[in-house]
This record gives C-alpha cells, sequence and structure tokens, in this order.
C-alpha cells in the first residue's frame, strides 16, 4: 500500500458543548465544535488532478457529513454535532469534480474524543491511502490514473487479437461456405463425362486447410466491450437530503403561516421541512461574505432555511432576523436592497461559470417599493449570468411578520416563503443538484451593508461574492 503524508486535520478543542439532557437528546451552544482540513501537500498545486476541483468529504461514524466550507484556498472548516462522553471516528476523503461527478481519490481516519466537560482530544491518525479507489478496476488508483492523466472511469483498451480465439470453431464455420468453391471441381463432371476420377476426388479434405484462416478471429473487439460498466455515475455527496411531503400538506406560499415553537422549531403548515444538514448542524445563512457596515459578526444565527418537497415542487421558507430598517430604494438593483438571492445548478454540474441551461440566479425584494412592510410577490431580478430558460418560482414574503427572532426576541423577523417547480430548474429527482441561499440586508438606503450566504465562504478579511458567477461554489442537495 502506498503510504502517503497525512494532511492537517485539525477538530477546535476551544468551543465546549452542552451537556446532554435526560432524554439523550444533544444541546449544542450556540458555537458547535469545529473542524478544520487543510488539503495535502501531495495534492497542492497539482494539474492532474486539478487543484481546484479537489475537495474534502468527512463523515463520522455515527453515519453524519460534515459540512464544510473553502475558508481559503486550500483550507477548509465545518460544525460537528456530537455528545460527550463518546469517541467518534472521522473518515476525510479528498475527491475531485470529474466528469460531471465526484471522483475519490485518498482517505484517512482519525478518532476523537469527547470528554464530558466537552473538551476534545485527538486520538490515533491513519495515513492516507489511495489504492482502495479504483473507479474502473483496472488495478491502478484513481490518483495514480489522474497523475498519469489517463482515464480512471475507462480500463485500458485489449482491441489486440488474442490466442484464444483461434479456438473459437463457432467462427470457423463461417468458412464452411467457401467449401461452394469445391463445386468448380464438379464443373470438371460436364466436361468430361468420362472422369471415372471422381471417386478420388478428395478435393472436398481440403476444407481441412480453412481452418487456417484465421482472419476472422481478429473479429474479437466485443470481447473487451467491457466499458459500459464505468457508466454508472460516482454519487455526490450531499450537503442536505430534502425530505418528501404528501401534495395535500404543501404550506401557502403567502409570506405568512409561519409559527414556531419556544424551541425554535418550525410549526403549522412547515413542520415538516428540514431544518439541519446531514452533520445535524442547522441550515443558517450565516457566512458574511460582504461587510460595509454589517451589524453583525460572521457567523451569527440571525438567518436561517429549511426546505422540503412534494416530487413536483420544492418549497423553501426563510427567515431573517432584522432590525426594523428595510429598503427597497434601488430600482433594478435589488442586490443593494433587503433581499433574497436563490441559485440553483439544476444538474449540480459545478462548473466554475453559468452553462446557459439550467444554472440560474433569481433575486427577490422583502418589500414592495415605496410600501414599507408590504409583502412582495413579484419584482424578482433574474441574475447577468443566470439561464433565462422559464423557471417555475412562486414567492411571497412577510416583511416583519414571521414568528419572533430565535435569538433575538425583540427584533422582528422578514420571510421568504417559496414554491420552485422541480421540472423547470432542470433537476432530476433521483439526482443530486446544486443550492444556495443568500441575504442581502440594507439599513439606511443606497447600496447594501452586509451580505450572507449558507454555502459560500466567508469573507475572511476582504469581501467575497463569487457564486453569481462560478455555480461551483454552490451546496448539493438531494431530493428524499
Amino acid at each position: 500500500m502506498t503510504r502517503l503524508p497525512r494532511s492537517l486535520f485539525v477538530i477546535g478543542c476551544s468551543l465546549l458543548l452542552a451537556s446532554c439532557s435526560d432524554s439523550g437528546t444533544v444541546t449544542t451552544l450556540d458555537a458547535e465544535p469545529s473542524v478544520g482540513i487543510e488539503l495535502p501537500g501531495f495534492l497542492a498545486g497539482s494539474t492532474s488532478p486539478l487543484e481546484g476541483q479537489i475537495l474534502p468529504t468527512i463523515t463520522l461514524s455515527n453515519g453524519a457529513n460534515v459540512s464544510v466550507n473553502s475558508t481559503s484556498p486550500r483550507i477548509w472548516t465545518g460544525t460537528i454535532n456530537v455528545e460527550v462522553g463518546r469517541n467518534y471516528t472521522a473518515t476525510i476523503q479528498w475527491v475531485e469534480r470529474f466528469e460531471g461527478g465526484l471522483l475519490p481519490l485518498v482517505q484517512l481516519t482519525q478518532v476523537f474524543e469527547i470528554a464530558t466537560d466537552g473538551s476534545i482530544a485527538k486520538g490515533a491518525t491513519s495515513e492516507y491511502s489511495s489504492e482502495q479507489f479504483d473507479s474502473d478496476s483496472d488495478g491502478v488508483s484513481n490518483l495514480a490514473e489522474r497523475q498519469a492523466t489517463t482515464d480512471p472511469l475507462t480500463p485500458p483498451s485489449t482491441d489486440e487479437p488474442t490466442t484464444t480465439d483461434p479456438t473459437d470453431t463457432t467462427d470457423t464455420t463461417d468458412t464452411t461456405d467457401t467449401t461452394d468453391t469445391t463445386d468448380t471441381t464438379d464443373t470438371t463432371d460436364t466436361t468430361d463425362p468420362t472422369d471415372t476420377t471422381d471417386p478420388t476426388d478428395t478435393t472436398d479434405t481440403t476444407d481441412t486447410t480453412d481452418t487456417t484462416d484465421t482472419t476472422d478471429t481478429t473479429d474479437t473487439t466485443d470481447t473487451t466491450d467491457t466499458t459500459d460498466t464505468t457508466d454508472t455515475e460516482i454519487p455526490a455527496v450531499a450537503d442536505v437530503v430534502i425530505p418528501r411531503i404528501l401534495a395535500a400538506l404543501a404550506p401557502v406560499i403567502d409570506g405568512d403561516g409561519v409559527t414556531t415553537d419556544s424551541q425554535g422549531q418550525l410549526t403549522g403548515e412547515w413542520a415538516s421541512a428540514l431544518q439541519t444538514d446531514n452533520s445535524g448542524a442547522p441550515l443558517l445563512i450565516d457566512n458574511l461574505m460582504i461587510d460595509i457596515d454589517a451589524d453583525a459578526a460572521d457567523g451569527t444565527p440571525y438567518r436561517r432555511w429549511a426546505a422540503m418537497h412534494d416530487g413536483t415542487y420544492l418549497y423553501v421558507v426563510v427567515m431573517v432576523d432584522d432590525d426594523g430598517d428595510r429598503y427597497r430604494d434601488s430600482g433594478a438593483a435589488i442586490h443593494d436592497d433587503d433581499s433574497l438571492e436563490l441559485f440553483i445548478d439544476g444538474d449540480n454540474s459545478k462548473l466554475q461559470s453559468y452553462d446557459g441551461l439550467n444554472d440560474f440566479q433569481i433575486t427577490m425584494p422583502v418589500q414592495r417599493s415605496g410600501a414599507d412592510k408590504q409583502s412582495a410577490t413579484s419584482g424578482s431580478i433574474v441574475g447577468p449570468n443566470s439561464s433565462t430558460a422559464p423557471l417555475g418560482l412562486r414567492f411571497a414574503t412577510g416583511p416583519g411578520i414571521g414568528p419572533d427572532g430565535l435569538r433575538r426576541e425583540n427584533y422582528e423577523q422578514d420571510i421568504y416563503e417559496l414554491r420552485i417547480d422541480i421540472a423547470s430548474a432542470g433537476i432530476d429527482l433521483d439526482a443530486a443538484f446544486g443550492f444556495e441561499l443568500q441575504i442581502n440586508d440594507d439599513d439606511d438606503g443606497d447600496e447594501r451593508d452586509s451580505k450572507w450566504g449558507w454555502k459560500h465562504a466567508s469573507r475572511n478579511g476582504v469581501d467575497t461574492d463569487g457564486t453569481f458567477t462560478n455555480p461551483s461554489l454552490m451546496g448539493t442537495l438531494v431530493l428524499d
């Protein structure tokens, strides 16, 4: 087994978990334990595999997938929900976006323990290994094939003639028709009636010489046609699996009627909507991307979302804690006002530019122009790079009329309710698709004061806003 160097994998020890309740429910403080991982040195700067298309996946021994975000070119961080007093094993894979899927390259495991006081201790860590990932079963790992610039999804061609085919007598029987040429000897019967040599006419026995005709045996290409087994797609790693509901339970898209319980969990018509990702972390739009005059720090949980589907429509609700200052004064530049930006990559192609087919960006205002706290149901703007194909989108907002803010009870809460026609977005019910939500906040008119994202990385000292030009920055969803 090839032993590859380890990369930096850090589980933050400064953040504490709250203790478990008597019922065994895991509860956490606002700051959940964080994980950080650095691109291995042997992949850094690589052109094959291409560094810009490499990303990590982290799975815990309890089955949870850890959602991670790129915070710098070679660093990813995320949060995890775990119980105190338990050991966990994290499996880290580095995969490459390749041929429309995710190609696994290398893997390591790391053990860590959550003490009863919430502190985290790191245990044994394996070396990276790559041999177990051989998508075309040709005995060469995906990593080795990518480094050699060969195709890891298709085994080498074996079109050369083989020595076993001469035994394929079924093909040689095809040449028995050539015995018809021995009929030309019969013509001698018509030219020489006295020909009594026919009994000695053993020329037919020369048919055995036809067995030397092995030219047909070169037709062996069918025996090498095993490449169809590589047609199976490499499954995408989803951040969120959206639950399915009965169509009769679909919410009314009116910007009203969104309710929560005392713990902030959705009730009523949105009770079945998923509110956490596959790692158990809440679906927060808390990555501060642009900070001109933000009213909160990066990571504050004042914006969140939830979703469900019925097989025909995808339903999304977004809740935003707001200080009461909202503006709709920027005309077509809705992104400079209080608004929601929706991004969809229908086939999860994760291209670095919009494909003009099923990559969408739609921006929706929180209120109507010139009418404070008036619900908006129209006025959305298609992004500059978005597909112009008809997207079946219906939305309604509830500026300031949502349930009390989960974290700041004295603040109003804006509501966005969305219904997206799944087919019109180019989404296959059985396949992953790209998805992202971003919030613009404007507290004083003119340009926006801040922008927040779900999957887009935080600004990390420099304003960043890339999804509207680069669909690969979206997260990944799957419909249950």
